[in-house]
């Protein structure tokens, strides 16, 4: 009695176009058990011992992503990575389909009338014996499946639509031994039929259970395959007898690390402040990798900082001199990464009149000065309390002398005050 392994269906994968990620799967044997039940020409089959229908299963299961970063939207299995039976027990028959036990994936029998088809050579059995039923004992082994499907949706939380998944039993040694009951005077008797073993190769089943998902928490990414899936062979007429297996696959794989990027500072001018000035300035980088703790740190004359204010304090002494000051923002990453602006903070002192230059038309007044600094030319006919300066003009100035000019008519007596531009 030789059985025939039918495919339940075909498979192709249309990957075309899906040139992404290549990632590995590894397989928790912990919390990946599939348990087969099943029937052997119409009679169900039972465990031939406690635990015998159930197993781990370890190995790897290989998939496509379109996003490394556990953000795929999309998720292809070509059918690659070994998934592994292990054994449950030893159970009978040999693997060569004779009596005794051995270690075996799944141990199986069926208990019951004689079905129909299953023929008792006349010669087996004693005059005076009545056939009382049958006994058929199954042992499964080396059991080896893959996942394959086409290119599958992965929605916003995690769920694939499992019932397009597909398990390929690579391999599967399956081993039966059928024997007669029967009894005589009141004892039971056993009568040996026959004996056969069959494998299974490259044989594509569907899986009717549609709840599989993937999902991410603390920098692992979990893949589960709930398992409904049914492999049916011939014993005596076509797909009389089967297997189902059901339970769950977990596979878990690291999510890759993102390298550490630097923070960034913005760029920041150059400040032009009058001596004995204090000014002041919060700091905000920009920070790419989410959860990072920035710290800031500043150097220069007269700087101090909290958290990310700096502050700098300009004296008397510092007039007519630039101060260079540098800001360093640094996360917490691994390696950490910093960025560093710097800039100047000019320091004006009071302007100083130090010539006029009367001419023809005009009268030029010549003044201390600082580049980059605006002044403005006042002027006043006589000093007192209620006297107000009039605007006679500005300047921008280029070097450390300035010059502002009163154009004529000139009054003879004149108070001149040049000032800064705050």
């Amino acid at each position: 009695m030789k059985p025939v392994f039918y495919l339940l269906s075909l498979f192709l994968f249309a990957g075309v176009g899906f040139g992404q990620t290549s990632v590995v799967y590894t397989v928790d044997s912990t919390r990946s058990t599939v348990t087969v039940n099943g029937s052997f020409i119409g009679t169900p089959f039972m465990a031939q011992g406690a635990g015998s229908l159930t197993t781990s299963f370890t190995g790897a299961i290989d998939a496509t992503l379109n996003s490394d970063t556990g953000n795929a939207t999309q998720v292809l299995f070509p059918s690659s990575g070994i998934v592994s039976a292990e054994d449950s027990g030893s159970w009978a028959p040999l693997a060569s389909g004779e009596d005794g036990s051995e270690p075996a994936n799944y141990g199986l029998m069926v208990n019951g009338p004689i079905p129909a088809g299953i023929v008792i050579p006349s010669n087996t059995i004693p005059a005076g014996v009545t056939l009382t039923g049958f006994q058929a004992e199954t042992a499964l082994r080396n059991l080896e499946l893959t996942v394959g499907s086409s290119v599958l949706p992965i929605d916003p939380i995690g769920g694939i639509p499992g019932t397009q998944l597909v398990a390929n039993v690579v391999t599967g040694d399956v081993a039966v031994s059928v024997d007669v009951l029967a009894s005589a005077l009141g004892f039971p008797l056993t009568y040996p039929v026959t004996n056969f073993t069959f494998a299974i190769t490259n044989t594509v089943t569907t899986n009717n259970n549609p709840m599989s998902s993937i999902t991410q928490s603390n920098g692992i990414e979990t893949l589960v395959i709930e398992l409904d899936n049914l492999l049916q062979f011939t014993a005596v007429t076509t797909n009389d007898s089967f297997f189902r297996l059901q339970g769950q696959l977990v596979a878990t794989r690291m999510l890759p690390v993102p390298p550490n990027r630097a923070p960034v500072l913005g760029p920041v001018p150059d400040q032009f402040v009058a001596a004995g000035t204090i000014i002041g300035f919060a700091f905000m980088a920009g920070e790419a990798d989410v959860g990072q703790t920035l710290s800031y740190t500043a150097s220069g004359p007269g700087v101090s900082i909290s958290t990310n204010v700096v502050t700098i304090t300009t004296t008397p002494a510092d007039a007519f001199t630039i101060l260079p000051i540098s800001v360093t923002v640094t996360d917490d990453g691994s390696p950490p990464l910093s960025d560093t602006e710097t800039f100047q903070v000019h320091v004006a002192g009071e302007p100083v009149i130090t010539n006029i230059v009367p001419t023809a038309t005009a009268r030029d007044i010549a003044f201390e000065s600082m580049a980059g600094f605006t002044y403005d030319l006042e002027l006043a006919p006589q000093l007192s309390t209620n006297d107000t300066f009039t605007l006679l003009g500005s300047t921008t100035a280029t070097n450390g002398f300035g010059v502002l000019t009163e154009t004529a008519p000139c009054v003879p007596l004149q108070f001149y005050r040049v000032r800064i531009q705050p």
